[in-house]
C-alpha cells in the first residue's frame, strides 16, 4: 500500500535520526560550557573565544536540530498527502466501475467513509509514526552514548534499570 513513498519515509526518517542527534548538541554544548566557566568560581581566568564558540555551538545545535526534524516532518506529510491522494484515486477509479444500483443501495456516509475517513487514518502512520518512533530511540540510545563517552560509571548506573525491563520484555 505505502509502496510509492517508501523512499520518502526513510529519507523522513533518517532526517529525523539526523535532528535528534543534532538536537543533543546543546545539551553537550552546554556541558562544556560548563565546563569553561568553571574556573571563574576559584578565581582563574577563562578563555573568552572558546565560551563564545560554545555558545554559538549551542545556538547552531537547536537551529540544526529543528530544522532538520521540521525537514523529516515535512516529508513524512508530503508523502502522506501523495499516498493519500493515490489511494483515493485508486478508489474513486474502482467506484467508476461498480453497477448504479450499488448507489442506490449504499449510503452517501458508507461512500465517504470509504473515500475519505479510511484513507485519513493512515495519517498517522505514513505522516507521524516513523519520525516519531524514530526519534523515542534515537534520542536515548545517543543520550546513552555520550554518557558513555563522559563517564562509563555514571552511563553504566543509567543504563542498569534499562536491563531487567528489557530481559522481561523479550520473555
Amino acid at each position: 500500500m505505502a509502496r510509492p513513498v517508501r523512499g520518502s519515509v526513510w529519507l523522513a526518517g533518517l532526517l529525523n535520526a539526523l535532528g535528534a542527534v543534532t538536537g543533543l548538541l546543546p545539551v553537550i554544548f552546554a556541558v562544556e560550557l560548563a565546563r569553561a566557566v568553571l574556573p571563574l568560581t576559584q578565581g582563574i581566568e577563562i578563555d573568552a573565544a572558546r565560551v563564545w564558540l560554545l555558545v554559538g555551538g549551542l545556538v547552531v545545535g537547536v537551529v540544526v536540530g529543528s530544522m532538520l526534524s521540521g525537514w523529516g516532518y515535512g516529508v513524512s506529510h508530503d508523502a502522506d498527502a501523495k499516498l493519500s491522494e493515490d489511494l483515493r484515486q485508486r478508489q474513486v477509479g474502482h467506484l467508476l466501475t461498480l453497477p448504479l444500483n450499488w448507489f442506490t443501495r449504499t449510503s452517501s456516509g458508507r461512500v465517504k467513509k470509504v473515500v475519505q475517513d479510511d484513507v485519513a487514518k493512515t495519517h498517522q502512520l505514513i505522516a507521524h509514526a516513523v519520525p516519531d518512533i524514530t526519534s523515542a530511540v534515537v534520542v536515548p540510545v545517543a543520550s546513552l552514548g555520550y554518557l558513555f563517552w563522559l563517564d562509563w560509571r555514571m552511563a553504566s548506573s543509567r543504563a542498569y534499570p534499562w536491563l531487567p525491563a528489557w530481559s522481561l520484555r523479550r520473555s
